[in-house]
């Protein structure tokens, strides 16, 4: 299946369609929805320097491709191993550098079998496992 042309609206996540193949902590609905990422210290830091650190998580740790990035959003993908199945990832920092909005759905079919969840869970404990990072000199 073809990658979807309107991944990133501006300002918000892609919605969750009506199928439980999909997490998103911009989704009130609690089938869907998973807790965003409150970030902590890094007040003194650029949105660059947090992307680069999703960036990092989301290739050199979970093996993700990234399609699509910015200093405050990011669009990958995973590619399942036996079917070749693509999921969706995107990523948003706030303005404020406080919270990171995370969401992952499948492209096709109708249950994941909680693969979603699963993924943004991992990234999640991916991301309170590294250090802050330095300051610029």
């Amino acid at each position: 299946m073809k990658k979807p042309e309107n991944i990133a609206p501006p300002e918000a996540l892609t919605v969750c369609k009506n199928s439980p193949n999909c997490v998103s902590s911009t989704d009130e609905r609690s089938k869907f929805y998973i807790a965003p990422i409150q970030i902590h210290g890094q007040k003194n830091h650029t949105q660059e320097q947090v992307m680069a650190q999703i960036i990092d998580i989301l290739t050199d740790k979970m093996g993700l491709n990234v399609t699509i990035h910015s200093a405050q959003y990011v669009h990958a993908e995973a590619v399942s191993t036996f079917f070749r199945f693509v999921d969706d990832i995107e990523l948003m920092i706030n303005d404020d550098l406080t919270e990171i909005q995370l969401r992952s759905s499948s492209r096709v079919g109708y249950s994941d079998f909680g693969v979603n969840r699963k993924r943004m869970e991992a990234f999640k404990q991916h991301w309170h496992t590294i250090e802050t990072p330095t300051e610029p000199q």
